[in-house]
């Protein structure tokens, strides 16, 4: 098992590092590393050297003999990623077990490989740095120092030191999957992947107010049996929804039905379950779920709804959901949403 140790930086100092001229931020935090690796080589019986911009490879695991090496040309990577402080103690982790060892895990939370973009202004220099020449499929640790977690980029370590205004370093472990070039098409894929396993020959959907369908919004539903005459007004306001969300997992992360909530380990105390009103508007966009804006997708699902009664399943990608950033600890970015519905009298 890989020692980390504590070192106290304030020793350090106190022991005469620091000469007549004040190192930088950066120095200082340079020097810190240094004697840390000093420690943790010995330790481990090893004799690590950082990488051009500083970076300290600590384990590297190969991927398969034909895996694809990891590269800054595309702007998109998937990898579970684990995050500790030099100490050992875990920030944040997508490892299920991993959470479970150390009671964060819960039910409704994402666990696994991750969508991240790259590249200057996107990812931390760090990142790139962490991953130049990785396998696809490998498992890599690094020491990421605290100059290059900057989404600036710059030619020289110098420069990153000179530049730095922290000095917390991290223990990264990645494990990357895959890469692409366009996120949007990603999903797509994810998407008709679930088509074809739940839904096999459904047709995509067009979303309002766009000329061609995109491919990135499906609604599935049936409307037999409901007539013309019972169909509601553009602006109704008798009508609720029972919704349940989930990934394209199967996970559910958030419902309406205090049942489906309770048999999924998602039920609160902070909620009350029942169906949530909707006020319609004759524009798609201004219609609101409990006096609310809710996402786009299930809006615009809503405004495709015309009964009491009816049902229906919509599929659709983070685009019409919760873009880059994700919602939470239960979606991440750039990930696609089911949600199934049920219009209700209020």
């Amino acid at each position: 098992m890989k020692k980390y140790l504590i070192i106290s930086l304030a020793g350090i100092l106190a022991a005469g590092c620091i000469t007549d001229n004040t190192p930088t931020t950066g120095q200082q935090a340079q020097e810190y590393l240094e004697i840390w690796m000093d420690h943790w080589n010995t330790e481990n019986g090893k004799s690590v050297k950082p990488t051009d911009l500083g970076v300290y490879i600590l384990e590297d695991i190969p991927g398969p003999a034909n895996a694809a090496t990891w590269s800054a040309d595309h702007p998109y990577t998937t990898a579970s990623v684990t995050i500790r402080a030099l100490s050992g103690t875990i920030q944040a982790t997508s490892d299920a077990n991993l959470a479970k060892q150390i009671g964060t895990y819960a039910e409704a939370n994402y666990y696994g490989p991750k969508v991240f973009g790259t590249g200057s202004g996107v990812s931390y220099a760090g990142v790139d740095e962490a991953l130049k020449g990785m396998q696809l499929g490998g498992t890599r640790t690094v020491v990421i120092p605290a100059w290059l977690l900057t989404t600036s980029r710059y030619d020289t370590l110098d420069e990153y030191l000179e530049n730095c205004t922290g000095t917390s370093h991290y223990i990264y472990t990645f494990s990357p999957v895959e890469q692409f070039d366009d996120s949007t098409e990603w999903e797509k894929q994810q998407i008709q992947n679930y088509i074809n396993a739940n839904f096999p020959g459904q047709q995509s959907t067009m979303f309002p107010d766009l000329e061609t369908d995109d491919g990135t919004f499906w609604l599935i539903t049936d409307e037999t049996g409901f007539s013309e005459e019972n169909k509601r007004s553009s602006t109704e306001t008798s009508l609720s929804v029972n919704y349940t969300g989930r990934r394209l997992d199967g996970t559910i992360f958030d419902t309406s039905i205090e049942k489906v909530a309770i048999d999924n380990d998602v039920w609160s105390s902070a909620r009350t379950y029942s169906p949530e009103t909707i006020s319609y508007s004759e524009t798609w966009s201004e219609i609101k779920v409990n006096s609310s804006t809710y996402i786009d997708g299930f809006i615009a699902a809503l405004s495709m709804m015309w009964w009491a009664g009816q049902k229906a399943t919509v599929i659709f990608t983070s685009t019409h959901g919760y873009g880059t950033s994700g919602s939470g600890d239960t979606i991440p970015g750039y990930c696609p949403l089911v949600f199934d519905l049920e219009l209700v009298k209020l």
